[in-house]
């Protein structure tokens, strides 16, 4: 396990980049106050926890080819002691910053000390696809299921990110053109250009991977019709921007790291939620949902 003091600077290295966008942005600083307790714990608990061994397998390229993400939902489950560790962790942070999540946090952490909810039902929750088997859960807590999607959502996402970057980098000959994530499949929360040549990367709403993308094509439909795509953005922050598809009507929000380079990319989604407004004002919905864009048009 890493020293205390790696993991309170991982938490530094939030409240650092937190407080430059309550600056930048303080039409932001409630969306800010709320998130950031949550995502300080968040990264600390995750540089707190033991290194985990790549997996006993080679990628299958012909499977990758065909746009099989390399790990399948087995791959990321944990045992009942390091959930628990997580509701510890992360409860407090939660309550703090959206109190509303009090009493269902409470209920939610009762069902799985009593073992009425195990980490294999919180990572079935998550999929796509799954909204039967999310009201099954929710009901048997006596939760929200979109309440209970949030809180084990956040629960189990360290780990996530912690098996993610236990792989080794992928062979170069190993081609991946997919919008979603090559290691565990699920959508971007973030578009982002780097490097001299301005290279667009994806990364992951759910483990963090980033991969290499086409810039001319939509992660979510994959159309390359230029006249379908549109972006829109501030005059005075023009390196943030909404990358809007008319095809799909879906969108992702994206930076140009190429002029801003003191981007902590594991937060900086968090401060584009005026363009998730924008965008959805416009009638587009996000390609992947997070706790942070799900708007309210009431």
């Amino acid at each position: 396990m890493n020293d205390t003091s790696t993991s309170r600077q991982a938490a530094e290295r939030i409240r650092a980049a937190m407080e430059r966008l309550r600056r930048e942005l303080p039409q932001l600083a409630t969306i800010f106050e709320a998130f950031e307790p949550l995502l300080v714990e968040h990264a600390a608990l995750k540089d707190d926890l033991p290194s985990v061994p790549g997996p006993d397998r080679d990628p299958d390229p012909d499977a990758f080819a065909q746009g099989v993400p390399f790990l399948g939902k087995d791959d990321f489950l944990i045992d009942r002691d390091s959930l628990k560790k997580a509701v510890d962790r992360l409860g407090p942070a939660l309550a703090k910053g959206f109190p509303l999540t009090r009493e269902p946090l409470s209920a939610i952490k009762k069902a799985i000390d009593e073992d009425r909810v195990s980490p294999e039902d919180c990572f079935a929750v998550m999929a796509e696809g799954q909204e039967d088997l999310l009201e099954t859960v929710a009901s048997r807590v006596g939760v929200e299921p979109g309440v209970l999607r949030f809180v084990v959502g956040r629960f189990i996402k360290p780990f996530a990110e912690k098996r993610a970057e236990s792989l080794a980098p992928f062979p170069e000959n190993f081609v991946w053109n997919k919008g979603y994530c090559p290691v565990c499949g699920s959508w971007p929360e973030l578009s982002f250009l780097a490097g001299k040549e301005g290279r667009r990367y994806l990364r992951c709403s759910f483990c963090g991977h980033e991969w290499g993308f086409n810039r001319l094509r939509c992660p979510f439909c994959d159309t390359e019709e230029q006249d379908k795509m549109e972006l829109i953005f501030s005059k005075d922050r023009a390196f943030e921007r909404a990358e809007l598809c008319y095809e799909c009507m879906k969108y992702v929000v994206g930076l140009d790291l190429r002029e801003r380079i003191d981007v902590v990319r594991e937060v900086a989604a968090l401060g584009l939620v005026y363009l998730d407004v924008l965008a959805q004002e416009k009638g587009f919905e996000p390609g992947a949902l997070c706790s942070w864009n799900i708007i309210s048009g009431d």
